[in-house]
């Protein structure tokens, strides 16, 4: 997430503290708008992590469209591709993948 800096260059007056105090502004404006999309990406980072609790249980639910009672050797796969799947951190196939490969490997 990035959160854009709109500075504003004011005119100048005869002692210049109309423009120290933009300056001022526009630093503490800047420290705000960092501070903020830092708790942002800390907040959407948060939530991606440790999602994979909910996908294990899902696929031992029957009435979930995850289920599957296979693992990925019974679906009869190239060694190269089972090895590819475990590699990616796959470890049951759901429903989808499970008919599917089915497809591509008679």
């Amino acid at each position: 997430i990035d959160l854009s800096v709109h500075k504003v260059s004011p005119s100048h007056d005869s002692n210049g503290a109309l423009e120290n105090q933009v300056k001022a502004s526009n630093h503490s404006l800047f420290v705000i708008e960092r501070a903020a999309q830092s708790l942002l990406n800390k907040l959407i980072c948060s939530n991606l992590v440790n999602t994979t609790n909910q996908v294990e249980v899902h696929q031992r639910d029957p009435n979930s469209p995850l289920y599957s009672v296979k693992s990925f050797e019974e679906l009869r796969l190239k060694p190269q591709l089972l090895q590819g799947v475990y590699t990616m951190g796959f470890n049951r196939p759901s429903k989808i993948q499970q008919n599917t490969l089915r497809l591509d490997y008679p």
